[in-house]
């Protein structure tokens, strides 16, 4: 019988990027995805003993020549473009590739963008979704652009798909913007700074934004603030929501988690920032952080990492370099390492 806690305890950490996680994305019940400023992307999939190995690496012929920023899944079936699934990217060298998750070839280069690509999604029609520096968003069908959305007076930086075939986007001017096609239906104001990320609240009722003013701000889908949380004490870079809770990762070294109505029931620190989250099926949470690691957290007893790792994560973090090692063979007793990696504001993009 597995039992759970109140609070997210640390289950792996994974080692194999060779520099800062940038984006991260559940790819099924027991495989999540990454992408790296190493300019890889990497899967990972859930072993015997609940931790997690390497699957999968995209960086082959075709990949992105400079560091991938953000990257989401497409379930098998779920879109008739992809039969098969799909596991789309964007990148810093202004292209969005399309994989095949399986045999991690590319399928689709979306190169139109003049700027850095800041987020991928999908739409509710199935078409790509792309946000770039370049203060346009796209729609992407059949490997061409359909849709250029264009509005926003600074760079995009998310783009979100709503169930009702509408598009949100965020972006550097510190608004988010409603969009039907190309055209712009609405504009959410409230945040005084860039809007970094975007997630749809479960039951698709609403989205929640997260920003460089170091909160996280909850909407309805008509654009009416329903709450503001406040706690960070840096730039929020993403968000991510499940059922009854919501998640928020920061420059300021952390992961909290809040209940829907704005309280924070815990923080989380990490050894550098952390610059993107996803819930994955079994409720764990899984982090992409700028030392280079990935880690999975769980309120699930069973799937807590060994005394001596979690003894290790939870001291006062050593001096930077010191490698903290746990012996044994199971997949959850990775090496950990403190690294000096650390992050700020002009590396922001």
């Amino acid at each position: 019988m597995q039992t759970e806690s109140e609070d997210f305890q640390l289950s792996c950490e994974l080692h194999g990027h060779q520099d800062e996680v940038r984006g991260i994305c559940a790819c099924g019940d027991r495989v999540f995805a990454t992408a790296s400023r190493d300019k890889t992307i990497r899967s990972w999939v859930q072993s015997e003993d609940n931790g997690y190995v390497p699957l999968l690496t995209y960086d082959g012929e075709g990949g992105h020549t400079n560091f991938v920023t953000s990257v989401v899944y497409v379930e098998a079936g779920a879109n008739e473009q992809f039969p098969t699934g799909a596991i789309i990217s964007g990148s810093r060298d202004k292209s969005v590739i399309v994989w095949d998750p399986e045999t991690a070839r590319p399928i689709q280069t979306l190169s139109e963008h003049s700027e850095q690509v800041m987020g991928v999604n999908t739409a509710a029609n199935g078409d790509v979704l792309s946000a770039s520096l370049d203060g346009t968003a796209r729609a992407w069908r059949g490997g061409k652009c359909s849709e250029v959305l264009r509005g926003h007076e600074g760079s995009v930086l998310a783009v979100l798909g709503l169930p009702n075939g509408e598009i949100l986007t965020a972006s550097q001017d510190k608004t988010i913007r409603r969009w039907s096609g190309s055209q712009c239906t609405g504009v959410l104001q409230g945040h005084t700074d860039t809007v970094r990320a975007l997630a749809l609240l479960p039951g698709g009722f609403g989205v929640a934004s997260a920003s460089h003013d170091c909160t996280v701000r909850t909407w309805t889908l008509d654009g009416s603030p329903i709450g503001t949380m406040e706690g960070h004490t840096s730039l929020v870079y993403t968000v991510a929501c499940a059922e009854g809770i919501l998640a928020s990762g920061s420059e300021d070294n952390t992961m909290r988690i809040w209940t829907m109505d704005g309280v924070c029931t815990q923080v989380v620190p990490h050894p550098a920032c952390v610059w993107a989250l996803t819930f994955l099926p079994s409720g764990d949470l899984a982090t992409a952080c700028g030392d280079a690691v990935a880690r999975v957290w769980t309120r699930c007893a069973d799937r807590c990492a060994p005394a001596e790792l979690l003894a290790a994560y939870q001291r006062t973090p050593p001096p930077p370099g010191e490698l903290l090692s746990i012996e044994g063979t199971n997949s959850r007793n990775l090496a950990l390492t403190h690294s000096a990696h650390t992050s700020n504001a002009a590396e922001s993009c």
